[in-house]
């Protein structure tokens, strides 16, 4: 075995030295690395005094940029132990930030600020004429702003920032100026003071001038495009072929475009940018964005699937609604669950809360929120029937999409319009938004069938209209006539002449609204019962059930209508007409009944027995129906299920305390 090879004092001298030198002039990370793995292998103490202390803080300073917090600390104890004992008050002080620093680091804060206070001691006896004690100064400012940003005093990390900017200004540096600005724009971004942080950022772009190879051109541009997609205008994709990005901003750029493509981009777009980011981390054994890339998997697992196909781990931390809205759960992406969260209450048919997260979120001036807002009242719009409005809200929705570059949303809300305005549909994209398909499927079965198709009723005449706009310039005109108009569209009764016509609107009302549909959908003929309740109710007719309803609501219409037109409502052998003698006309979309119980059920002669019971009694419970002697429990259980599956009885209470009563509507 060769003896191991020694290295003379000599050796050790000129290897320091060429390492102190190197460090002057500045050297890239590999070579730094290098640099701290030699100097930690010299004997330090033998070199002569002055290489020997700026060895110990070259040592110390790359150990701050690229050894673990533990590994730093030592060298950086090691560093000012000898300043201190070279009464070196400049080393001391630069020493002592240092540890600072490695103990921030390791998250002991109460220890690094009190080295940060004998630090500035120091620095203060040496006034501020000495250029490197100013250096120090403005370092040392860096990095209590770095301090007091973790412990999320924003306020205070502005300030600091804002002082190190000074310091750069009085040094003639100017990147340690913008360096320090970029910082101070972070801060105040925190703080949600957004003229502050437009005004940093712009002095540090001022800062940087003609400086053509800094890294914080691209640390810069990165900051504002997030800055632009969190508070708008939204911005077009980030062109990073213009800029050489390091590792560190390599990775903040992939997690942007990952939460860029969820608020912006379609399905494969997001997944893709997903894969960027997760195969870049892997790569370069990055961890430091994992709690980052956590929420936003989630996110996108939420957003791609919706609650049903997510796994049960991230549906457990999903953020709800009123989480989101209050602030005080706000994951990366969170925009983009707020959206998804429009499309899911929609998908799943939840109307009343899709109505209040809209109302909650209609004045936000974020174009991703706002443009999914506009599209969800179109929705409800479209739920309520009023197919004219929805169109406007979204032809509002698409102009915020279009103007901030939402992809996405653009392509979601034109195939919205198609199934509004077939005539004049547009090619459907080949990259549909995430869950598109489902948004589309809910809302044609809202739709009706016919929504282009439109029936024209007057007393001379009954015409199907095709084209929409011919319909409304019917209408139109028909509305400005002496007469009762009936427009089914809006849910709107006009009776009279222009400038004393009285105005009834029943859109609150839907039965009657239905009811007056059917009525004068069969002009001048009149509509049996079995036909009206499929109409109205979406049921089948059974006597015992629907009488009360039918006249019911007859009776409250014969009342809203003026004195004059009460009785033009009437029965006859074959049903209910209207007998109006003031020409009328009546104009609305075509649709049928929904379903039609009296086809997919049959009443057995048990049911009819237990209905009539039923009818007498005002309510029931299983006893009674068995006490009436003609059934078994068995039998009396089985019968009664069915006509609740059937929206005949309605069941109330559990156990024996169950009782059944006649379904209502």
């Amino acid at each position: 075995m060769n003896p191991p090879r020694t290295t003379a004092p000599q050796d050790f001298t000129e290897e320091a030295r060429r390492w102190v030198n190197a460090s002057s002039v500045g050297i890239s990370a590999e070579e730094e690395r290098e640099g701290l793995s030699r100097l930690e292998q010299i004997p330090l103490e033998i070199l002569p005094g002055a290489l020997a202390i700026e060895s110990h803080a070259v040592a110390s300073r790359f150990a701050m940029k690229h050894a673990s917090s533990s590994r730093a600390l030592v060298l950086a104890r090691n560093y000012h132990e000898f300043a201190r004992r070279m009464n070196s008050a400049l080393h001391t002080a630069i020493a002592a930030f240092h540890e600072a620093v490695a103990l921030r680091r390791s998250n002991q804060f109460d220890a690094a600020e009190k080295l940060h206070f004998d630090a500035l001691s120091q620095l203060d006896r040496l006034g501020s004429e000495n250029q490197d004690a100013l250096r120090a100064r403005a370092d040392l400012a860096l990095d209590q702003a770095i301090l007091a940003f973790q412990k999320k005093d924003f306020l205070e990390s502005a300030r600091m920032n804002l002082k190190a900017s000074g310091f750069g200004l009085a040094l003639k540096n100017s990147e340690l100026q913008a360096r320090a600005l970029l910082n101070a724009s972070i801060s105040w971004e925190r703080l949600n003071e957004l003229e502050n942080t437009r005004h940093s950022l712009n002095q540090g772009k001022q800062a940087l001038g003609n400086l053509r190879t800094s890294p914080l051109l691209a640390s810069y541009a990165l900051f504002e495009w997030r800055f632009q997609m969190d508070h708008g205008p939204f911005p077009a994709a980030f062109n990073r072929r213009v800029l050489d990005l390091n590792h560190s901003q390599e990775t903040l750029f992939r997690l942007y475009q990952w939460e860029y493509a969820l608020c912006a981009q379609s399905a494969s777009e997001i997944a893709r940018a997903q894969e960027s980011f997760q195969s870049h981390c892997r790569q370069i054994r990055n961890n430091q964005f994992e709690s980052e890339s956590i929420q936003l998997g989630m996110v996108t697992e939420f957003v791609q699937k919706g609650t049903r196909g997510m796994s049960t781990s991230s549906r457990a931390v999903l953020p709800g609604t009123d989480s989101l809205l209050s602030g005080s759960n706000t994951p990366e992406g969170y925009r983009a669950c707020l959206a998804g969260w429009m499309r899911e209450l929609l998908i799943e048919r939840q109307w009343k809360k899709l109505e209040a997260l809209t109302a909650a979120t209609l004045t936000d001036s974020h174009p991703v929120i706002q443009s999914a807002a506009l599209r969800a009242k179109a929705w409800l719009e479209i739920k309520q029937q009023n197919l004219s409005s929805a169109s406007e809200w979204l032809a509002r929705a698409r102009k915020v999409a279009q103007e901030n570059n939402l992809v996405s949303m653009t392509l979601g809300i034109r195939d919205d319009l198609n199934l509004l305005h077939p005539e004049s549909a547009q090619a459907p994209s080949r990259e549909l938004p995430p869950r598109q398909a489902e948004v589309r499927a809910t809302l044609r079965s809202v739709i009706p069938d016919h929504t282009r198709r439109y029936l024209l009723v007057t007393d001379k005449l009954r015409r199907e209209l095709t084209d929409a706009n011919e319909a409304a310039a019917i209408s139109h005109a028909l509305a400005a006539q002496d007469l009762l108009f009936w427009d089914g569209n809006c849910g709107v009764i006009q009776i009279g002449r222009i400038g004393t016509r009285d105005t009834i609107e029943l859109g609150s009302k839907p039965v009657l609204r239905r009811l007056l549909t059917a009525v004068f959908s069969s002009h001048p003929h009149a509509i049996s019962k079995e036909d009206l309740v499929p109409l109205v109710w979406e049921e089948a007719y059974n006597p015992l059930v629907h009488d009360t309803l039918i006249h019911g609501a007859v009776s409250r219409l014969r009342r809203l209508l003026p004195r004059s037109h009460q009785s033009e409502f009437t029965w006859d052998s074959t049903g209910l007409k209207w007998t109006g003698v003031r020409p009328f006309a009546a104009w609305m979309p075509m649709r049928g009944a929904t379903r039609t119980l009296a086809e997919d059920t049959k009443l057995s002669s048990r049911q009819i027995r237990i209905l009539t019971l039923l009818k007498y009694k005002g309510s029931l419970s299983k006893a009674d129906v068995i006490r009436s002697g003609e059934f078994s429990e068995r039998t009396a259980v089985r019968e009664l299920a069915g006509l609740v599956r059937a929206k005949l009885v309605l069941r109330s209470g559990m156990g024996r305390a169950t009782r059944y009563f006649p379904f209502s509507g």
